[in-house]
């Protein structure tokens, strides 16, 4: 055996040897249309997968919790999941500038929503231990996070990856994700709410978001799905649905 095969082995047999750790998903759909994501989500043939909508519909939700119970399938090659951030904050006159520290430490922020998802998702699984297997899974790599500033020329093969917040993105900044896939063990799930865009560049010229651009154009092809959530699809707090309506009504 060369040295080149014998390094390969090697590498082989240390991925085998990282061992997923053991966890509970159960996710009940509470209407139709959440029925709807997850079977698009569970579908193998379906290759993207957006989600678009109002907030509170249960797009992050859904998408995370479905990728962890893809995960632990030993049916599927998929060997991870890559969370996407984006940095794009809130609003320009909220910004508190630059952030001290390394890469993690400025990331930190970006990444604290999905973390607390998935604890939610474990906790509310059944996993007692919620905190203990997200940071598990965080520290195995079975978890990754991805800045989309440095996703240019990677591959992304046998993994999940998902995109949330997504209607800030421009058509150029889908085209750049969407390329990024690398075959048919590749999964990518992209959601937002193309109501609530916070990219002033995008605002300021009246530009189509880059998630509903994506959607409308790959609309058709059989490995992509599209759900579309409404404001009648909201579970998180029913009250979001008449403070959602009234914004709308008045701005």
């Amino acid at each position: 055996m060369g040295r080149k095969q014998l390094k390969q082995t090697i590498e082989d047999d240390s991925v085998k040897s990282i061992k997923l750790p053991k966890y509970k998903i159960a996710v009940k759909c509470k209407n139709q249309k959440q029925k709807d994501f997850i079977n698009n989500l569970k579908n193998r043939e379906k290759e993207i997968c957006f989600g678009i909508g109002s907030a509170g519909t249960g797009k992050t939700y859904l998408s995370i919790a479905e990728s962890l119970s893809l995960l632990k399938d030993t049916d599927n090659d998929y060997q991870k999941i890559v969370i996407f951030l984006t940095t794009c904050e809130s609003t320009k006159e909220l910004r508190i500038g630059f952030l001290k520290g390394v890469l993690d430490d400025k990331i930190e922020p970006y990444k604290q929503n999905s973390i607390n998802t998935i604890e939610k998702i474990l906790l509310n699984s059944g996993n007692a231990n919620a905190k203990e297997i997200t940071k598990e899974l965080i520290d195995k790599d079975f978890i990754q996070f991805d800045l989309i500033n440095f996703i240019k020329g990677k591959t992304y093969e046998n993994c999940i990856c998902i995109l949330e917040e997504a209607e800030d993105l421009s058509r150029e900044d889908m085209k750049l994700i969407l390329t990024r896939k690398g075959g048919d063990t590749c999964k990518m799930i992209c959601t937002g709410d193309t109501k609530q865009i916070n990219r002033e560049d995008l605002r300021k010229n009246n530009e189509k978001s880059g998630l509903k651009f994506a959607s409308d154009i790959l609309n058709g092809i059989p490995e992509v799905s599209t759900t579309v959530f409404t404001n009648e699809d909201i579970v998180r707090d029913k009250l979001l649905c008449e403070i959602i309506k009234r914004f709308e009504e008045n701005m």
